[in-house]
């Protein structure tokens, strides 16, 4: 059991590290174009906020448990 849930940390670990990696060329380039930085910042928060919009719209967050059963009116 131990070994799994570090398995499962050290994936998302090494996921989290990946974004982090990707995202430093976007962040240096909008430092170096400070001219735009404002523009470029909101235009790559709306997309990312869109983006996780898409990849979440079909959970269901207030979910606790499985719905009971509709009865059966005669």
């Amino acid at each position: 059991m131990f070994r799994w849930t570090q398995s499962i940390t050290a994936k998302v670990l090494g996921i989290g590290m990946r974004a982090l990696i990707k995202l430093i060329p976007l962040l240096y380039g909008l430092i170096g174009a400070e001219q735009y930085a404002l523009l470029i910042g909101s235009v790559v928060l709306v997309t990312v906020i869109g983006l996780l919009m898409y990849l979440t719209r079909r959970i269901d967050w207030y979910a606790q448990t499985t719905p009971p059963p509709i009865p059966d009116t005669p």
